[in-house]
Protein backbone atom coordinates (compact mmCIF):
# COMPACT_ATOMS: atom_id res chain seq x y z
CA UNK A 1 0.00 0.00 0.00
CA UNK A 2 1.40 3.39 -1.03
CA UNK A 3 0.13 6.73 0.20
CA UNK A 4 -0.07 9.18 -2.69
CA UNK A 5 0.36 12.94 -2.51
CA UNK A 6 -3.34 13.64 -1.90
CA UNK A 7 -3.73 11.08 0.85
CA UNK A 8 -5.20 8.49 -1.50
CA UNK A 9 -3.94 4.96 -0.91
CA UNK A 10 -2.87 2.82 -3.83
CA UNK A 11 -2.22 -0.88 -3.58
CA UNK A 12 -1.32 -3.30 -6.30
CA UNK A 13 -1.82 -7.01 -6.29
CA UNK A 14 -1.61 -8.68 -9.64
CA UNK A 15 -1.57 -12.38 -10.34
CA UNK A 16 0.91 -13.61 -12.88
CA UNK A 17 -0.06 -16.14 -15.50
CA UNK A 18 3.52 -17.44 -15.73
CA UNK A 19 4.47 -20.67 -13.99
CA UNK A 20 6.26 -20.39 -10.66
CA UNK A 21 9.30 -22.27 -11.99
CA UNK A 22 9.42 -20.40 -15.32
CA UNK A 23 10.87 -17.02 -16.14
CA UNK A 24 8.87 -13.96 -15.16
CA UNK A 25 7.25 -12.41 -18.20
CA UNK A 26 7.53 -8.60 -18.17
CA UNK A 27 4.26 -6.75 -18.47
CA UNK A 28 3.77 -3.32 -19.97
CA UNK A 29 2.27 -0.33 -18.21
CA UNK A 30 1.01 2.92 -19.70
CA UNK A 31 0.17 5.80 -17.37
CA UNK A 32 -1.30 9.04 -18.70
CA UNK A 33 -1.45 11.93 -16.27
CA UNK A 34 -3.78 14.93 -16.36
CA UNK A 35 -3.70 17.77 -13.87
CA UNK A 36 -1.08 19.22 -11.58
CA UNK A 37 2.44 18.24 -10.52
CA UNK A 38 0.96 16.29 -7.61
CA UNK A 39 -0.75 14.04 -10.14
CA UNK A 40 2.60 13.54 -11.92
CA UNK A 41 4.15 12.59 -8.56
CA UNK A 42 1.31 10.13 -7.90
CA UNK A 43 1.74 8.55 -11.34
CA UNK A 44 5.44 8.07 -10.67
CA UNK A 45 4.65 6.41 -7.35
CA UNK A 46 2.14 4.05 -9.00
CA UNK A 47 4.75 3.06 -11.60
CA UNK A 48 7.29 2.43 -8.81
CA UNK A 49 4.74 0.30 -6.94
CA UNK A 50 3.96 -1.81 -10.00
CA UNK A 51 7.60 -2.29 -11.09
CA UNK A 52 8.32 -5.12 -8.58
CA UNK A 53 5.26 -6.91 -9.96
CA UNK A 54 6.90 -6.99 -13.39
CA UNK A 55 5.35 -3.91 -15.01
CA UNK A 56 7.59 -1.73 -17.17
CA UNK A 57 6.44 1.63 -18.56
CA UNK A 58 5.84 2.05 -22.29
CA UNK A 59 5.06 5.10 -24.44
CA UNK A 60 1.57 4.25 -25.66
CA UNK A 61 -1.57 2.37 -24.62
CA UNK A 62 -1.90 0.19 -27.74
CA UNK A 63 0.25 -2.70 -26.49
CA UNK A 64 -0.06 -2.08 -22.75
CA UNK A 65 -1.10 -4.84 -20.39
CA UNK A 66 -2.34 -2.18 -17.97
CA UNK A 67 -3.49 1.39 -18.62
CA UNK A 68 -3.86 3.93 -15.83
CA UNK A 69 -5.41 7.33 -16.43
CA UNK A 70 -4.57 9.57 -13.49
CA UNK A 71 -6.58 12.77 -13.30
CA UNK A 72 -7.59 15.57 -11.00
CA UNK A 73 -11.25 16.04 -10.21
CA UNK A 74 -10.75 19.72 -9.38
CA UNK A 75 -9.73 20.87 -12.85
CA UNK A 76 -12.65 20.54 -15.24
CA UNK A 77 -10.42 20.50 -18.34
CA UNK A 78 -8.56 17.43 -16.98
CA UNK A 79 -11.84 15.59 -16.47
CA UNK A 80 -12.96 16.42 -20.02
CA UNK A 81 -9.68 15.09 -21.42
CA UNK A 82 -10.08 11.93 -19.36
CA UNK A 83 -13.49 11.10 -20.79
CA UNK A 84 -12.24 11.78 -24.31
CA UNK A 85 -9.31 9.39 -23.72
CA UNK A 86 -11.64 6.74 -22.28
CA UNK A 87 -13.59 6.82 -25.54
CA UNK A 88 -10.40 6.24 -27.51
CA UNK A 89 -9.32 3.40 -25.23
CA UNK A 90 -12.65 1.57 -25.40
CA UNK A 91 -11.59 -0.42 -28.45
CA UNK A 92 -8.28 -1.40 -26.87
CA UNK A 93 -10.00 -2.77 -23.77
CA UNK A 94 -12.39 -4.83 -25.85
CA UNK A 95 -9.45 -6.37 -27.71
CA UNK A 96 -7.46 -7.14 -24.55
CA UNK A 97 -7.70 -10.53 -22.85
CA UNK A 98 -5.79 -9.74 -19.66
CA UNK A 99 -4.80 -6.48 -18.08
CA UNK A 100 -6.84 -3.76 -16.64
CA UNK A 101 -7.59 -0.10 -16.54
CA UNK A 102 -7.35 2.21 -13.59
CA UNK A 103 -8.68 5.66 -12.94
CA UNK A 104 -7.16 7.07 -9.77
CA UNK A 105 -7.89 10.68 -8.93
CA UNK A 106 -7.09 13.03 -6.13
CA UNK A 107 -9.51 13.18 -3.25
CA UNK A 108 -8.69 16.74 -2.31
CA UNK A 109 -11.92 18.62 -1.66
CA UNK A 110 -12.92 21.02 -4.43
CA UNK A 111 -13.17 24.65 -3.42
CA UNK A 112 -16.36 26.42 -4.30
Amino acid sequence: MVELAHGTRFSASVTSSSKADGPRVPKSLFIKTYGCQMNVYDSDRMAETLAPLGYAPIDGPESADMVILNTCHIREKAAEKLFSELGRLRGLKAAARDGGAGRPRCRRPARH
